[in-house]
């Protein structure tokens, strides 16, 4: 479309081919590759004039309008990608979203051409979510090949029980204590055997026959550890304000303290943004920081 169009500006075939570099030949086959494809003609061939038909006349100028609609486009598109301004789409686990909302205001605040669209996966599946999104927030190694992904800090969590719960069944003293206790066991996907990772020694300890409560969210399992239903393993960060009331009490010395690692995901490596490359950047340069406020000890 593009050569038809230089063809039919510069009056004729030649003068195409020595404007766009390229053979005469490879011209003409291609003007006649676009009218076989039509079944038009769109150009009177004549040694001595160049006109076009009046079906290429037709063509000429609807093309043109076409062409100059892609180059709007192309241009537009190009300066999305470079643009501080518009609109990032993340998607993540609503609590975490909301712990990082203070860092997403300081962000916004930076850059106030950004705008936020903020969705929350209630229920983990391990997978990517349906939901159109630019980032991803994931808790865990990422299992999707497709998606591109970052670690960008690393967040501790331990075993917790409230004070109400210590008072009412005691405190395990070691995790092989744990199977005279309660438990609430966060599901990460269905199936999941009852199980729980300790350390010194690496270890799992099977909880299948163990009193417990199944949950698949992240609230649920912050509530229910937090109400007394039983013993559970809960981020650091949620934790943090109720350990230092008092209301929780971190287990077993913190010797079986564990680190899981924070990932942004995204779909495309080449051609990311630079709206989304400076969400990426800023909080990988301040996350880990902020999190480490949030140690219990």
């Amino acid at each position: 479309m593009k050569l038809f169009e230089i063809v039919a500006d510069k009056g004729g075939i030649l003068a195409a081919a020595d404007f766009a570099g390229i053979p005469k030949s490879t011209v003409s086959r291609k003007i006649k590759e676009l009218e076989g494809s039509l079944g038009v003609q769109l150009i009177n061939r004549n040694n001595r004039l160049f006109q076009l038909t009046e079906t290429g006349e037709i063509f000429y100028h609807k093309s043109k309008f076409i062409l100059n609609e892609i180059a709007d486009l192309k241009k537009e598109i190009i300066d999305d990608k470079n643009s501080v301004a518009g609109r990032v789409t993340m998607i993540g686990l609503s609590p975490l979203i909301a712990w990082f909302s203070p860092y997403i205001k300081i962000f916004c605040e930076q850059y106030p051409q950004i705008e936020f669209e903020i969705h929350s996966q209630e229920v983990v599946k391990r997978s990517a979510p349906k939901r159109r999104f630019d980032i991803a927030i994931q808790l865990g190694d990422p299992v999707i090949s497709s998606l591109i992904g970052k670690k960008i800090a690393t967040a501790g969590k331990n075993y917790y029980a409230s004070k109400d719960y210590i008072s009412q069944y005691g405190y395990p003293e070691s995790p092989d204590e744990l199977k005279q206790h309660r438990i609430v066991f966060r599901e990460i996907k269905e199936s999941d055997p009852i199980r729980w990772m300790f350390q010194n020694p690496k270890r799992f300890i099977d909880l299948s026959a163990v009193h417990k409560t199944v949950v698949d969210t992240t609230e649920v399992n912050f509530a229910f550890i937090h109400k007394g239903i039983g013993i559970g393993l809960l981020p650091d960060i949620l934790a943090w304000s109720d350990v230092k009331s008092g209301h929780l009490i971190p287990l077993f010395n913190n010797k079986h303290r564990q680190q899981t690692p924070i990932y942004f995901l995204w779909h495309d490596r080449e051609k990311i943004p630079q709206r989304l490359r400076l969400v990426i950047d800023y909080f990988s340069e301040n996350l880990q920081m902020a999190i480490n406020q949030y140690q219990v000890d």
